[in-house]
């Protein structure tokens, strides 16, 4: 098995949901949806990726955030030691634009950063930030009534951004 090649497939199908997502949400702007509510969030800026195991999903985030390091990421994962396998990820695939990077977050040298959070205290760790997108490594450890807080805590997050995206990747 060709994991390079698996992995190249999987990040290729997040890209191509990720331009799509900008699409329609440009799409929405000119039709007048009103960005600041649910509907609009999971109607045009939720991405979902299911992938079969140790296909490559955690190399697709970083290859994203690092290919489109001058927006603004919130990076959620089960706990702690995931958030540092995430930054060891972005550190591997980074092409010469962070400018910084601790156990908590990356800086990227355009202005765009990466926080890592846990799913456990994300609620209280969206207070006061802006962001254009949340990522969610390993979705499916995520009840849906945490998914529905989710929403609810980063809508006002991301509301002055041009887009937003919410991207749950398992």
């Amino acid at each position: 098995m060709n994991s390079n090649k698996i992995g190249n497939q999987t990040y290729q199908a997040l890209k191509y949901l990720f331009l799509n997502s900008k699409d329609m949400q440009d799409e929405a702007k000119k039709l007048g949806w009103e960005r600041d509510n649910l509907s609009y969030a999971k109607e045009f800026c939720t991405i979902k990726l299911t992938t079969a195991r140790r296909s490559g999903h955690s190399t697709a985030i970083a290859k994203l955030v690092n290919e489109y390091h001058d927006h603004k990421w919130s990076l959620l994962g089960y706990n702690l030691a995931m958030a540092e396998r995430n930054l060891n990820l972005i550190r591997q695939y980074d092409k010469g634009f962070i400018s910084k990077a601790t156990k908590s977050y990356v800086e990227f040298q355009s202005g765009g950063k990466v926080d890592f959070m846990s799913l456990q205290n994300f609620e209280n760790n969206l207070r006061g930030i802006e962001f254009d997108g949340i990522i969610v490594d390993c979705a499916c450890m995520m009840s849906q009534s945490k998914m529905e807080r989710l929403y609810s805590s980063a809508i006002p997050c991301m509301q002055f951004r041009p887009y937003m995206f919410f991207i749950f990747v398992e």
